[in-house]
């Protein structure tokens, strides 16, 4: 597995343990690295995990990229434009290696992404493949957008009312309205960890207060 597939592997649990852990657990987890090693056993392994986990409360975010393989050129560029704003993308060319199951991969990376950017084009109506990991991101309820590359490919029916990135009028000019989406719903999400973290210390600190009050009666 290359690095980046490990990092996206890697983050994927990291996120599944902070999600389950009490505030109390997520400030220890975030002061104390030794503290990973009681977390499950796919997040074991000590201080790149704490590094990363940082990266995940500080707000990771992540971008799954369908398409089909005779329009890869210009999903390399989209991949390219999406990484240079600073988020983590799922390409299958790059992530998925020889022996990974596809179907699990991809279901696990779809269901872990915040954003399901499909790539609409003549190719893409024929690929049952990207046809699957659509209704697959509408099962997880993920936010879709179409980035529309022939004007003469249909969007899928129950896609039909969201707003979609024309790019066939100027490439360029959809990438860079990708990319402002990405960065704005990024924001979103740092912002909100921001606010949990916020009351993660909050409640530690009233934790602690109310322990030594409670000491304070017994002595």
């Amino acid at each position: 597995m290359s690095p980046r597939a490990r990092q996206f592997d890697v983050l994927a649990s990291l996120r599944r343990v902070w999600a389950r852990a009490s505030p109390a657990q997520r400030m220890l987890y975030l002061l104390v690295p030794d503290r990973l090693d009681r977390s499950p056993p796919e997040c074991q392994s000590g201080h790149m995990q704490h590094a990363l986990l940082k990266t995940v409360v500080a707000g990771t975010f992540r971008v799954f990229i369908s398409f089909s393989t005779k329009d890869l050129a210009i999903a390399q560029r989209v991949q390219a434009v999406v990484e240079a704003a600073r988020a983590t993308v799922f390409f299958a060319p790059e992530t998925i290696k020889a022996g990974d199951s596809l179907n699990a991969t991809v279901l696990a990376a779809i269901r872990d992404c915040d954003l399901f950017v499909v790539l609409c084009s003549s190719n893409a109506a024929g690929s049952e493949w990207v046809r699957h990991e659509v209704r697959e991101a509408s099962g997880f309820k993920k936010r879709i957008v179409p980035f529309v590359l022939d004007s003469k490919a249909s969007v899928p029916d129950f896609l039909s009312d969201i707003k979609y990135i024309a790019a066939y009028d100027g490439v360029d000019q959809g990438m860079s309205e990708l990319v402002t989406r990405v960065a704005s719903l990024h924001k979103e999400k740092k912002d909100a960890a921001a606010d949990k973290q916020s009351d993660a210390m909050i409640l530690l600190v009233l934790a602690v207060l109310a322990l030594g009050a409670l000491g304070s009666k017994k002595g």
